[in-house]
């Protein structure tokens, strides 16, 4: 599996195409540069890609509204810190169609957060 990370949305979908990716799901900071938060990166991604793929947002912005966003767009919501096992666990979860041989081709993750 190849995974791409990227500060931003524009920077994600910049190096996909570069790539030619066709990602199995996006990873977001709820916090990235630009204008673009995480929640709307996905969204955008799915679109342009004209498929719903699964998201996860990660972030330690607790507040009901980015889980309700989050929620609404069926985007999981994991907050800071996760545990790397809940995460491991959630994208094994995320890989079991895929190893049971459903067609399913796409083997990128994309990543999108923040750059310290």
């Amino acid at each position: 599996m190849t995974c791409v990370t990227a500060p931003s949305y524009p920077a994600l979908l910049k190096r996909a195409r570069q790539k030619g990716l066709v990602p199995h799901g996006i990873t977001a900071d709820l916090h990235l540069d630009g204008d673009i938060d995480g929640i709307d990166a996905i969204i955008l991604l799915r679109a342009h890609l004209g498929r719903q793929m699964p998201g996860i947002l990660i972030t330690a912005d607790r507040s009901q509204e980015i889980r309700r966003r989050a929620t609404e767009k069926s985007i999981e919501y994991f907050s800071k810190p996760v545990k790397p096992g809940q995460l491991r666990v959630y994208l094994a979860h995320l890989s079991a169609p895929t190893a049971a041989g459903t067609g399913a081709e796409a083997d990128t993750d994309l990543t999108v957060e923040p750059i310290a």
